[in-house]
């Protein structure tokens, strides 16, 4: 699960378990470090604990991440980090009281969502959460999701009006007649211009504007992405999009479903 050179950390769900964890490992042989030991194998310096002589704090540390600090009062403050190797040990130590599902993705989506006492948050830099409470309650530290809802009555009136049903036929048509005015390169659709642009070239109406707006299209694409991403600059241009913020979702279904949203419509 860790590799050969870690092993699966213990459970530490509160201030004592992480202080007597780190009292019971002896510190490394000839280092001048005594308060930093090693956490996995003796040894490996991947996974640490730490006992700040300032102020009593534990600290988990992962590389160079300080991941988990247990403090004096009882509260552990979290430190997120995208990685699966981050997420297995936050499982092993926190798990089933915390379970995090952070990653890096490459769309406008919240990265890092922790599931505390049953409850889904968007937590990008750092949270606090109190083991004292059942279940365990997230303190500080989260954003809310901004999630958009598109305006359905608002959408179907903006594409009436935009042209993209015009647009629509003129390209259907024009592959039908053999000639197909889109760009080639497989990169074309990522130099889409603002939507006011794209909404300008639409409402224009006429051959050479529509096949413009095309050239900004890759022949590699689906034509059904190329009339969503059309869609969604109109839908953009003319506001049919209302962002709706909410603090929490109570199950991941409804984390999914929101995801899903930001991805299409953020």
């Amino acid at each position: 699960m860790f590799g050969t050179n870690m092993i699966a950390p213990p459970k530490m769900l509160s201030y004592e378990t992480a202080l007597s964890t780190w009292e019971s490992i002896k510190p490394i042989r000839g280092r001048s470090d005594t308060d930093t030991r090693p956490l996995a194998r003796r040894g490996n310096d991947n996974l640490t604990i730490r006992r700040n002589s300032n102020n009593g704090d534990v600290i988990v540390t992962l590389y160079s991440t300080e991941i988990i600090t247990y403090h004096e009062d009882g509260l552990i403050t979290i430190e997120p980090y995208a990685s699966a190797l981050t997420n297995r040990i936050m499982w092993c130590i926190l798990g089933p009281y915390m379970n995090t599902l952070w990653s890096a993705r490459d769309y406008r989506t919240c990265d890092f969502i922790t599931e505390v006492g049953g409850r889904y948050y968007n937590t990008p830099s750092y949270f606090v959460v109190d083991p004292r409470k059942t279940p365990w309650v997230l303190g500080a530290g989260s954003k809310p999701f901004r999630v958009p809802r598109l305006d359905r009555s608002k959408a179907a009136k903006a594409l009436r009006e935009s042209g993209y049903r015009d647009f629509v036929v003129w390209l259907e048509t024009q592959l039908k007649l053999g000639v197909d005015p889109r760009n080639p390169d497989s990169w074309a659709h990522y130099q889409l211009p603002l939507p006011f642009a794209v909404a300008r070239l639409l409402r224009n109406g006429d051959n050479e504007g529509w096949a413009k707006l095309a050239q900004y299209f890759s022949t590699r694409s689906s034509r059904d992405s190329l009339y969503q991403r059309l869609r969604h600059c109109v839908y953009d241009y003319e506001g049919c999009c209302e962002v709706e913020e909410t603090a929490y979702f109570e199950s991941w279904r409804e984390v999914q479903s929101a995801m899903r949203r930001m991805k299409t419509y953020g």
